[in-house]
C-alpha cells in the first residue's frame, strides 16, 4: 500500500508540471515510447588510413663469429647471454671483456718468431752491405781524379766500379728481404692475435655458442652468434598491391605480444627494390631504436603503416553510422521544446521511485558518403556538416522519425527501458 501511494505521488508531480495543451488520453495510447539513444556531434578531425601487417623483430647488428685460424680450442671464454664489450683505455690485444674463444697459440707463437729472426738477419745484412757500399762510394770519389790523370790503371778502376756495382744490388736485394720478412712477421702476429677469438661488436651479447673446450676448430668455422641489441630491424612482407603506398622515411608504429600494452615506433629504412617472385611480396624495414633491449631477435610484430593522411575532415564516430545494403545513414537529432520526464527506482531501494528529467527528440534520417576509417572515427563526404547533433549509439533499430530519449553517461541503451510520462 506504502509503495503504491509513493509511486501515485511521482505520477501527480509529473502531471502537475506538465503543459496545459496536452493530447487526449486515445492519441496518447498510440504513442510509441521512444528509444532511448546516445548522441554527439560532426566533428572535424584528421583520418589516417593505415596498412596493417606482421612482421619479425630482428636485430641490426647480428653476425656468426667465425675462427680465422685452424687449432684445437684451449679456453672457452662465452657462454650463451654472456656479455661481451670493449674496455675503454686498454688495449686490444689486452681485451678480456669481448673474449669468445682461444686457440692453441703455439704454433703461431713459433712461426712468429722465425718470422722475427729473418726480419733480424736481413736487416743485418742489409746494414753490412749499406756500410760497404758506402765506403766504395767514398773511394771511388777519390780515386776518380787519379784514374783521370793515368795515375791508376782502367782494370783497377773497372774493379772499383764493378765491386760497387755488385753492393748496390746487395743492398737492394736485402732492402727486398726485410720487406718480404716485416710482412711475414705482421702475418704471424696477425694469426697469433686470431687465435684469441673475439666480437667485433661492443656490447653485444651472445645468442649461440657452437664450440667446446678441446675441440680442433678448421679456418671459417662457426664458433659463436653474437648480436647487439641498441638497434633493431622489423621486417615486413608487404604484397605487390600494396607497396606503392609505402614511402621511405615514413614513421610506423607496430606491437609485440610480449607487451601487449605498448606501442613502439619505427621508421621505414628500406624498401626492397625487387619482390619474391613466389608470393609477390617486397620486404620493408623499419628501423626502431632499442635502448632497454625490451625487444628481442625473433620476436612477432604487428606493424602499422599510416598511408595516407587528411587533416580538417568531417568526421563521425562508427558507431553512429547505420548500414543498409549498399547505403550508410545517420540520424540528426531534432530536439523537443517540451520537457519530458520519467519513473525510475532510487538508487539502493526496489520500492522508491523518483522522477528524472530527460532530454526527448526526434530522428532525422540522413543519407552519407563515407571515405576513410581509423580507430573509432570515419571520414563523412558529404551528407552533415560539423557541429550537428546526431545518435552515436542506438542507431540499429531507428527509424526516420522516430522519437528519442537521450540517456545519461551512467546509463546503457541496452539496459534501460525508457517510459512514457
Amino acid at each position: 500500500m506504502k509503495q503504491f501511494l509513493v509511486i501515485a505521488a511521482v505520477v501527480s508531480l509529473a502531471v502537475a508540471g506538465a503543459a496545459c495543451g496536452k493530447p487526449d488520453k486515445k492519441a496518447k495510447a498510440d504513442e510509441k515510447p521512444p528509444k532511448p539513444v546516445r548522441v554527439g556531434h560532426v566533428e572535424t578531425g584528421t583520418i589516417e588510413r593505415h596498412l596493417t601487417a606482421p612482421g619479425s623483430v630482428v636485430p641490426v647488428h647480428d653476425v656468426w663469429v667465425s675462427a680465422e685460424v685452424g687449432g684445437r680450442v684451449v679456453e672457452k671464454h662465452a657462454t650463451e647471454g654472456q656479455r661481451l664489450y670493449i674496455e675503454a683505455d686498454v688495449p686490444a690485444d689486452e681485451q678480456t671483456t669481448n673474449r669468445i674463444a682461444s686457440i692453441d697459440p703455439a704454433d703461431y707463437e713459433r712461426r712468429l718468431n722465425q718470422a722475427q729472426a729473418s726480419l733480424k738477419v736481413a736487416q743485418a745484412g742489409l746494414t753490412q752491405n749499406q756500410a760497404t757500399q758506402k765506403r766504395l762510394a767514398n773511394e771511388i770519389e777519390r780515386k776518380r781524379p787519379l784514374h783521370e790523370q793515368k795515375i791508376i790503371t782502367d782494370n783497377t778502376w773497372d774493379d772499383l766500379i764493378t765491386r760497387k756495382e755488385e753492393t748496390d744490388a746487395q743492398v737492394a736485394l736485402y732492402e727486398a728481404r726485410i720487406e718480404e720478412a716485416a710482412q711475414t712477421v705482421a702475418i704471424a702476429a696477425s694469426d697469433l692475435a686470431k687465435a684469441t677469438v673475439r666480437s667485433p661488436l661492443d656490447d653485444a651479447l651472445v645468442a649461440e655458442v657452437a664450440f667446446d673446450k678441446g675441440q680442433f676448430v678448421a679456418v671459417g668455422q662457426r664458433l659463436a652468434r653474437v648480436v647487439n641489441l641498441d638497434e633493431m630491424w622489423v621486417d615486413v612482407e608487404i604484397g605487390e598491391s600494396r607497396i606503392g603506398e609505402i614511402r621511405r622515411g615514413h614513421d610506423a608504429t607496430f606491437r609485440v605480444p610480449a607487451y601487449p600494452d605498448d606501442e613502439f615506433t619505427g621508421r621505414i629504412e628500406t624498401i626492397s627494390p625487387a619482390g619474391d617472385p613466389a608470393s609477390r611480396s617486397f620486404l620493408v624495414r623499419l628501423a626502431a631504436d632499442n635502448p632497454d633491449h625490451r625487444l628481442k631477435a625473433g620476436m612477432f610484430a604487428v606493424v602499422r603503416i599510416p598511408v595516407n593522411t587528411r587533416h580538417d575532415v568531417t568526421v563521425v564516430a562508427k558507431s553512429a553510422v547505420k548500414q543498409e545494403g549498399k547505403f550508410r545513414y545517420v540520424f540528426l537529432v531534432e530536439p523537443e521544446k517540451t520537457m519530458s520526464y520519467r519513473l525510475e527506482l532510487a538508487a539502493g531501494s526496489d520500492k522508491l521511485f523518483r522522477l528524472v528529467q530527460e532530454k526527448r527528440g526526434k530522428t532525422v534520417k540522413r543519407l552519407v558518403t563515407l571515405g576513410f576509417e581509423t580507430g573509432d572515427f570515419i571520414e563523412v563526404l558529404e551528407g552533415v556538416e560539423p557541429g550537428q547533433e546526431i545518435v552515436t549509439a542506438g542507431v540499429e533499430n531507428l527509424a526516420d522519425g522516430d522519437v528519442i530519449a537521450v540517456l545519461q553517461d551512467d546509463e546503457s541503451v541496452s539496459g534501460l527501458s525508457v517510459l512514457d510520462e
